[in-house]
């Protein structure tokens, strides 16, 4: 086992396989066949040399071809002639081989080609979903960044490897950058009577919003859950439902954890 590995080991180091030119242009393809081709053709020579010492043949006599001169030649030379099957053979491997490399490497250009494919197609689809948000919610000023938001959703997804599904961790990350700003107002409100949240709350999210009391800033973070619902509700995430469950638990936990209300429409609102 350990010499066949070694043959293995020797044959594509010095006579490799390139799938990358013709066939015919594989010098290993002119050794795999030449080299048997050469050592047939010595093989041939000595057998002659020896039939001219022992006056089979001779230059002074004429060349016939009858079926008695043939036979001797089948006879003769029947070692040569059976050995020309080992050149045939290897040329055949050679080109199967080759062949089959090429196949494989068209089969990875053409997944690759898929990936890069879906990549675009997936990412120009959310860029014009993000456009109709931005139409949707055009009162609150929301602006979008399709490239960053594409980056923050879909972190697993590029053009090596395409996923379309967003991970959780991700979503604990926005809900973060969001609850952020909860507290900035906080420390801020005490000082001041009026508040303007950042333009960018969450990378790649601009949202103008300007508060001067608890129910305001409450009203601001259900306008906030309501636009990131539909950014994860774009039908190019895989676990679009999933996920948004995900989001809509872990959000409301923020906001019971921070608000005390009589009812759902906000206007009695209290920071706890």
């Amino acid at each position: 086992m350990k010499i066949f590995q070694n043959v293995k080991n020797w044959l594509i180091k010095h006579l490799p396989v390139e799938e990358d030119i013709a066939l015919h242009e594989n010098s290993s393809f002119h050794k795999w066949v030449g080299y048997p081709l050469l050592i047939i053709f010595i093989f041939a020579i000595f057998i002659t040399f020896d039939l001219y010492q022992k006056g089979v043949y001779s230059l002074n006599k004429d060349l016939l071809i009858t079926t008695e001169t043939l036979s001797d030649f089948a006879k003769f030379y029947a070692f040569p002639i059976t050995a020309l099957t080992i050149p045939l053979t290897l040329g055949v491997m050679f080109n199967r081989f080759h062949s089959s490399k090429q196949k494989a490497k068209s089969n990875r250009l053409i997944e690759h080609n898929n990936l890069v494919n879906n990549y675009f197609s997936h990412f120009s689809n959310f860029n014009s979903y993000t456009d109709t948000l931005e139409v949707k919610y055009k009162s609150v000023g929301l602006k979008l960044s399709a490239q960053r938001l594409y980056r923050i959703l879909f972190q697993n997804c590029s053009l090596l490897k395409f996923d379309a599904t967003v991970q959780k961790d991700c979503i604990d990350i926005i809900i973060d950058s969001a609850f952020i700003e909860l507290d900035k107002y906080k420390s801020h409100i005490f000082i001041n009577n009026h508040y303007t949240v950042e333009k960018e709350v969450i990378e790649g999210l601009e949202l103008l919003w300007s508060t001067r009391k608890d129910s305001q800033i409450y009203e601001y973070l259900e306008e906030l859950k309501l636009i990131i619902i539909d950014l994860l509700n774009f039908h190019g995430i895989i676990n679009s439902k999933e996920i948004e469950k995900y989001f809509y638990m872990e959000y409301e936990k923020n906001m019971k954890k921070n608000f005390k209300t009589d009812n759902l429409s906000g206007d009695s609102c209290k920071l706890k």
